[in-house]
């Protein structure tokens, strides 16, 4: 891969921004974080703290990091070359996508909304979160690969935006398919390429072979552990496979060249044309309002749509694995592009290795400054974390978790578990969300990156009953692995408090427990709420083991 020079661009030259970023990454646990600020035809870049803490280089604005969830903007740019293109005359965003690869697009056939939207929903259903599946998230990062959706639907299609990551597997392979490509090639040949985005991949070893042609860095990912007060590294083998809805790996700079393409369209191409990105940036769905936003907040394929402070703001998050990155675009109003005001369009993308707000605070202080809001009405997101986190915190205490999960009722009687806690012990499997191990063992990541370690010690709960843990049982290769630990109710229900790597208000999860005994005295499986978002909608894992 031949060396490419990365874009040029302007130091902020601004003390009191680096002071002010130093002071963000260090109050937030941030081992490093890459900046960028587009404002007209002016491009400028900086990084601050280190990609790996091992080797302690410093981040520059060529360091590269794994972008998430911002790829899901790529995604649909790419569903758009058949929309836009002539080979495919056929192929409109109303297409259903069951005509594109029928015999994998297959929706629960046991539910009615399942098989109804198994004919009927488009590449716009799926790339503007409006299939009615949820996010479905331990079935991808559990080892699941397959498009069969053998997963149940939340509601029925078109009613209401639910942001889920399989739908944008099922683009991605459909895009595949038709053009008889790896989806990677089709991304760099139609978007990469034109772009010059030649620090841009889809693939980790592709990425690897950029950072040593280049001479650059790539980040490493780290999870903040907060009783320890330390960083635990996240292997990059823990990063599910690129699937449409994630994946690419790349820079800054070259966010700098997708984004000022995202708000003046380059018309290189089919998948880069005016059209495309009209397309992607009209909003389809309405979405939940978030705070500061005003007025009504819409989805459109890949990208969000919301206004503040009178202008329209487009933008996406993601976050995976350690990394999170985050894209903030205020486009040029019609007005300004008739006036021919070049320096109108503003935009910030910042890139990170850990999961913290301090991107969050970074992107609204740029935000606010080139909005030019007064100091009283800025949006405080650092405070509206905390107050997040004090009430995630007390929602995850026993008491709180029993009366939200199982009712009042539930704490005023206590029933001992039918069989001894050995019997509960075993590997549970459901045909979508694979395979899952109980223990009576303290389950806990491996910081090495491989299965999950557990310990010769049992502990018991508040009443007296051991402890249960679950986990990936120790012969998988999930991605990000998913622990719990389950606090006894009564009788075969109990709770499990889920993490993923250290226990963070972040990304914990209180999740219903049920086992099943057979009329034979043993354990036949349990009922889990595998999906968060349908506490009443309980996966069936049947024990094998």
């Amino acid at each position: 891969m031949p060396n490419n020079p990365p874009l040029e661009y302007e130091p902020f030259n601004n003390p009191t921004l680096d002071n002010f970023i130093q002071q963000t990454i260090t109050q937030h646990p941030t081992p490093g974080l890459s900046l960028l600020v587009l404002h007209g035809q002016n491009t400028y870049a900086a990084g601050y703290g280190h990609p790996n803490l091992s080797t302690h280089t410093p981040v520059t604005p060529s360091t590269l990091f794994f972008t998430a969830s911002t790829t899901k903007s790529f995604t649909a740019s790419l569903a758009a070359h058949f929309v836009e293109s002539q080979g495919h005359p056929k192929i409109s965003w109303e297409t259903p996508l069951s005509e594109l690869i029928r015999d994998d697009f297959v929706l629960d056939q046991k539910d009615p909304r399942g098989r109804w939207a198994t004919e009927r929903v488009t590449m716009e259903d799926c790339l503007s979160h409006r299939t009615g599946l949820p996010r479905h998230d331990l079935a991808w990062t559990n080892g699941f690969e397959g498009l069969r959706e053998l997963l149940p639907m939340h509601r029925d299609m078109r009613t209401k935006f639910e942001y889920s990551n399989n739908p944008y597997t099922a683009v991605s392979y459909a895009i595949e398919k038709v053009l008889d490509r790896p989806f990677k090639d089709a991304l760099k040949e139609h978007i990469f390429d034109p772009l010059e985005m030649h620090h841009t991949t889809y693939d980790i070893e592709d990425a690897r072979a950029v950072t040593k042609a280049n001479d650059i860095d790539l980040a490493t990912g780290y999870l903040w552990n907060s009783e320890t007060e330390s960083f635990e590294q996240v292997p990059w083998s823990d990063i599910p496979l690129s699937r449409g809805s994630g994946g690419i790996i790349s820079n800054v700079l070259d966010y700098a060249k997708w984004v000022r393409h995202l708000m003046k369209p380059t018309n290189l191409n089919a998948a880069l044309s005016q059209n495309a990105v009209k397309a992607i940036r009209t909003p389809k769905v309405l979405v939940d309002p978030e705070k500061p936003f005003t007025g009504p907040q819409a989805y459109g394929l890949g990208l969000f749509s919301r206004v503040h402070r009178g202008r329209e703001v487009i933008e996406h998050a993601g976050a995976i694995a350690g990394f999170m990155t985050n894209m903030v675009m205020v486009p040029p109003t019609p007005a300004e592009i008739e006036r021919g005001e070049t320096d109108s369009g503003w935009a910030v993308v910042t890139m990170q290795n850990a999961y913290s707000v301090a991107q969050d605070v970074v992107c609204w202080h740029l935000l606010d400054e080139f909005l030019g809001t007064p100091e009283g009405e800025r949006y405080d997101v650092a405070e509206e974390m905390r107050k997040k986190q004090a009430k995630a915190e007390e929602s995850l205490q026993h008491e709180n978790v029993v009366e939200r999960l199982f009712g009042t009722k539930a704490k005023e009687a206590h029933l001992d578990p039918a069989l001894p806690i050995a019997a509960y012990e075993g590997i549970y499997e459901h045909p979508g969300y694979r395979k899952l191990q109980i223990s009576l063992r303290t389950i806990r990541e491996s910081k090495s990156g491989g299965a999950p370690e557990r310990s010769n010690a049992t502990e018991q709960d508040r009443d007296g009953v051991p402890l249960l843990y679950m986990a990936p049982p120790a012969s998988a290769k999930p991605y990000i692995s998913r622990v719990g630990t389950l606090h006894h109710v009564n009788g075969e229900y109990w709770w499990s408090h889920q993490t993923t790597g250290p226990s963070s208000w972040f990304s914990d999860k209180a999740l219903k427990v049920q086992f099943l005994i057979g009329p034979h005295g043993k354990v036949q499986g349990m009922w889990y709420q595998a999906e968060p978002d349908m506490p009443d909608k309980l996966a069936f894992f049947k024990k094998i083991a």
